[in-house]
């Protein structure tokens, strides 16, 4: 398999190859590869992680039910008069304009 670098990480690359840390082309590659994969697999772990929990909070009750799109505006406008709420009184403890 053919590596072609585009020219706006040829100097990136001929910089990480200078400072000795990679010995060739092909390891700096692999080496990025590698960290792509690992990064997958960890952004995978945190879905699986947070879906676990999600459950968990689902056992315990800790949810609300949304049966039409009349409910799903209605909790939405909820979240966004709370959050202008809180702005507000963000911005009145601190003084600004």
């Amino acid at each position: 398999m053919a590596l072609t670098i585009p020219p706006d990480l040829t100097d990136f690359v001929a910089k990480k190859l200078a400072t000795g840390e990679f010995t060739s082309l092909d390891e700096l590659a692999f080496a990025a590869i590698r960290r792509i994969r690992n990064r997958e697999a960890q952004e995978l772990e945190e879905l699986r992680s947070m879906l676990r929990e999600a459950d968990a909070q689902i056992d315990r009750g800790e949810y609300i039910e949304i049966n039409s799109k009349e409910e799903l505006k209605a909790f939405f406008e909820e979240i966004k008069r709370a959050g202008r709420a809180g702005l507000s009184r963000e911005h009145r403890s601190t003084g600004s304009d």
